[in-house]
């Protein structure tokens, strides 16, 4: 994963996370309830890559 796309995935995360905890409610349109599962499918990818490379260090 190139390095410009990890670091603006996590950029809109953080916006989602900020977004959600500002609000201090759930999603509850079709638009921030697809955001937020983008935003975990990210999550999701960058902590198994995250994973993968400490693993590659234990070699």
């Amino acid at each position: 994963m190139s390095t410009h796309t990890d670091r603006r995935d996590r950029i809109f995360i953080a916006m989602l996370n900020g977004y959600i905890a500002g609000t201090g409610k759930a999603p509850d349109t079709k638009l921030e309830a697809s955001m937020l599962r983008r935003a975990q499918a990210i999550d999701a990818r960058i902590r198994n890559h995250d994973n993968r490379a400490l693993d590659d260090d234990d070699d």
